[in-house]
């Protein structure tokens, strides 16, 4: 695999720039600069930012955000930035929380919006049948897959919960009291 450059100079590390439009009151400057949190030495804190910025805004995993992209690093790479920086951990770990919070909105989004298309249908006599109508079975396996990501990202708030009961009943447990002996 071809290692990607940061195309950034060594003296502009720790540093990310924005032409949003967003510029601080009484700047005239095109672009602001803004101070990126400092990972370490060998870590590019700008793009580090920018790939846990793009997991908080896309469903998308790891590799295909490096790979979409030539001014990222590979995941690889970025997995051994993880292994050396607890600060860059830190900030991931946030990132894909964030990111399972938008694939809970998206469930929502996607179960309210159909989507038409076009089934075809071969049967035993080699007729063909074509019906349009809502793609509900692609929509329900979008909504499965974002479930299923977004209880693995953040299962303490989107995991499924343990039913601790017995036929509705709570279960319960054997007290026991332990006392010591006068001999001991």
């Amino acid at each position: 695999m071809a290692k990607k450059s940061s195309g950034k100079k060594p003296s502009q590390k720790g540093k990310a720039t924005s032409s949003s439009g967003g510029l601080t009151p009484g700047k005239t400057e095109t672009q602001e600069t803004v101070a990126v949190q400092s990972y370490g030495d060998g870590i590019d804190d700008a793009i580090a930012e920018r790939i846990c910025e793009l997991i908080e805004d896309t469903p998308k995993g790891l590799d295909h955000i490096c790979e979409s992209d030539r001014n990222l690093v590979s995941a690889r790479t970025f997995h051994r930035w993880l292994e050396k920086s607890l600060g860059l951990r830190q900030r991931y770990a946030r990132a894909r929380e964030r990111q399972a919070d938008l694939m809970a909105s998206e469930v929502v989004r996607i179960a309210d919006t159909p989507r038409n298309g076009i089934k075809k249908k071969t049967n035993a006599d080699g007729s063909v049948e074509i019906m349009e109508g809502d793609m509900i079975e692609h929509r329900r396996l979008q909504i499965d897959a974002r479930k299923w990501m977004a209880g693995k990202l953040a299962p303490k708030k989107y995991g499924e919960k343990l039913d601790l009961t017995s036929d509705g009943k709570q279960i319960q447990a054997p007290v026991v009291t332990f006392q010591s002996s006068p001999d001991a």
